[in-house]
């Protein structure tokens, strides 16, 4: 996500089976996140 400043936020994740990890970048996203909602 590009913020208006120019600076950028990267959410990441990999995928592990062993722990039922999907890699799934819904898992680690912040619905209620001040950044996100500052659009």
């Amino acid at each position: 996500v590009r913020q208006s400043d120019g600076s950028f936020v990267l959410l990441a994740t990999e995928r592990n089976l062993l722990t039922f990890n999907r890699a799934s970048a819904e898992e680690i996203q912040d619905h209620s996140c001040a950044i996100l909602s500052s659009r």
